[in-house]
């Protein structure tokens, strides 16, 4: 048995994956609970919702809340969240793993483990919203809920390396106290399927047997580079490949400005989890094209790691956690990141050589059964909640 064996571990978020499973941060909640109690820990969640019963409170105590400004309504929401936390009673439990600044902040508990998924001031800044008057004051706003979940956290979990170091040198936090942890998968899920199966499920889509299929799962924001696939789609749009598109997000109508007279693509809305792996397991070409934008870097990509546990062609930018799990050549293919024609380039090179890269599948598919199983993600969660009690 284990010196501090972990016997119970309260998940918080200020995001509740079971009402809106679109995300990395959602998907990893369900996947860490799952996790964990295969690992058999007994876990209790605490996910605030932002109910039809909170928005009428909201209305009640706010009147004129919907003529807010963006920043005045994101800042009041926060206070609602505020609440739902500081009411909750964590000290019955062992460890508080929370996965977000918000719930971190204002968890009362003396043990938590902070999980960050990126930069939460520089990404909300980043996804728009916001008026140019009002960044600064959201800056602040921002970076205070930042430091006080950091400042209260014993240890800190963050899935790539570059995040580690944000924490360490902007907030001073000790590095001995923060581990690196990539992101998981569930690998029964998300997995290779037969030729006959792909046939049947491109026939479900709507798709031709022979099309060749690139996905851009993304959120339709500035940091995910979603404006250079939707150029680079019509560079090729002579080429027979077809750009599939699904996400949400302010950048929408850009895609469908700049892709509106290429037949070879379809911008789809936010396919929830559960649906969007029919996506992986037909297409051929899995489209990562991230860049740095407001000092904000794609972390371990889950639609990355998705897509190489089923088998796919993962193309994508070598920055934030990509460039630590991707092996360019090897079980997938880096690209020049904010270039449409790097991007034309290196996928019109994949469909000549398509046949020829079934070793780049078979490694990526091996990489994630050996490094991103949920089971192994969830124990080495454990070992933080671990060091965190000691």
């Amino acid at each position: 048995m284990r010196d501090n064996r972990i016997q119970d571990v309260a998940l918080i978020s200020s995001y509740n994956p079971y009402i809106t499973n679109l995300g990395g941060l959602q998907i990893h909640l369900l996947l860490l609970e799952k996790g964990l109690r295969l690992n058999n820990v007994n876990v209790v969640t605490k996910y605030y919702t932002f109910s039809s019963f909170e928005k009428a409170k909201l209305v009640f105590r706010y009147p004129f809340y919907k003529f807010m400004s963006y920043k005045d309504r994101v800042i009041t929401r926060t206070k609602l969240i505020e609440k739902f936390f500081k009411k909750q009673h964590f000290e019955i439990f062992q460890v508080v793993n929370a996965h977000d600044v918000i719930s971190g902040a204002f968890c009362n508990s003396k043990k938590i483990v902070l999980t960050l998924h990126g930069y939460y001031t520089r990404e909300a800044i980043n996804y728009g919203g916001f008026s140019k008057e009002d960044i600064p004051d959201f800056e602040r706003f921002g970076r205070d809920l930042e430091k006080r979940a950091i400042d209260k956290a014993q240890r800190i979990i963050t899935v790539d390396s570059r995040i580690k170091e944000y924490v360490v040198s902007e907030f001073s936090f000790p590095k001995e106290k923060v581990d690196v942890i990539f992101n998981a998968v569930d690998i029964d899920i998300f997995k290779p399927i037969s030729e006959l199966e792909k046939k049947q499920i491109r026939e479900e889509l709507g798709w031709g047997e022979e099309d060749f299929v690139v996905f851009i799962p993304r959120r339709y924001v500035k940091k995910n580079g979603v404006i250079y696939a939707a150029k680079a789609a019509n560079i090729l749009k002579e080429k027979d490949i077809k750009f599939i598109f699904a996400g949400i997000g302010p950048l929408k109508e850009e895609i469908l400005n700049i892709t509106h007279k290429n037949k070879n693509v379809k911008v789809l809305e936010g396919i929830p989890h559960d649906e969007i792996v029919k996506y992986y397991k037909v297409c051929d070409v899995v489209l990562i094209p991230s860049i740095t934008s407001d000092g904000v870097e794609e972390a371990t990509s889950l639609s990355m790691l998705e897509g190489m546990s089923c088998g796919k062609i993962v193309v994508c930018t070598p920055i934030g956690g990509m460039k630590e799990i991707i092996k360019h050549g090897v079980n997938g293919f880096f690209v020049e990141q904010k270039s449409e024609e790097a991007i034309a380039y290196i996928i019109e090179k994949i469909k000549e050589d398509f046949y020829k890269l079934d070793s780049i599948r078979q490694e990526a598919r091996k990489y994630i059964e050996k490094n991103h199983s949920y089971i192994v993600h969830a124990r080495k969660f454990i070992e933080v909640y671990e060091k965190a009690i000691k």
